[in-house]
């Protein structure tokens, strides 16, 4: 969790944790909330931050964006959960002695428990390839294939502060002189916390959509 300053008026738009003060005759007041990657669960009345995963359908989200598989289910070449033998067998069938048998065009993977498809010229040597459809090539995740082989993705998208590359197979965002990366996006080196939104400039702050900027205290609140 991290301390931050809001308007006193706005406290009540906030999923916050932790109140500091119930003083409400000062102009801004102190609560705790999760940091970034990180949102609020409720549960039998408590609050607490978890990591959140934008996709972990059939497993549990163990730190930001970082997602393991439920038992009987196998991690696939595009970072899915999907069921193993036997219960289930991506691109082909399960038999009762819990083998897995694959559709044409597919193959068993190394550990025998799903299918993939099979390009039988291969992909070529570029690392970013691999096979995505039976006889089809096309990039790993986070890249999308172009003219000049795959481009890395960025989400967010880095913003004019930076460029999305390639860095040990992962798509991220390399930040220009005066910038840095904050929340997954280049930002300037701000005057103002900038809460909620992205630093443009030194001078100036974007707010993430659901939020308006507040000239008291310089972030972005709910609106």
């Amino acid at each position: 969790m991290i301390l931050i300053y809001v308007p006193t008026e706005a406290v009540d738009k906030y999923s916050w944790v932790t109140r500091m003060t119930d003083e409400k005759t000062q102009k801004v007041t102190p609560i705790k909330v999760c940091c970034p990657g990180y949102g609020l669960l409720r549960w039998r009345g408590e609050r607490r931050c978890v990591p959140v995963c934008k996709k972990c359908r059939n497993g549990q989200c163990v730190a930001p964006d970082v997602c393991e598989c439920y038992n009987e289910f196998v991690r696939t070449d595009n970072g899915d959960c999907v069921f193993s033998c036997p219960l289930g067998c991506l691109n082909g069938r399960c038999y009762l002695d819990g083998s897995c048998e694959c559709d044409p065009g597919y193959k068993l993977d190394e550990t025998r428990q799903y299918c993939r498809p099979i390009c039988s010229k291969g992909c070529g040597t570029d690392p970013l390839l691999n096979c995505t459809a039976p006889e089809v090539c096309g990039c790993i995740q986070g890249f999308t294939l172009s003219d000049s082989g795959c481009k890395p993705l960025c989400e967010p998208e880095c913003g004019p502060g930076g460029v999305c590359q390639e860095i040990g197979f992962k798509p991220l965002c390399a930040c220009h002189a005066g910038y840095g990366l904050k929340d997954g996006v280049c930002q300037a080196d701000c005057y103002q916390s900038c809460a909620n939104g992205i630093c443009y400039n030194r001078n100036r702050c974007i707010c993430n959509p659901g939020f308006v900027y507040h000239e008291r205290t310089r972030n972005c609140i709910p609106v």
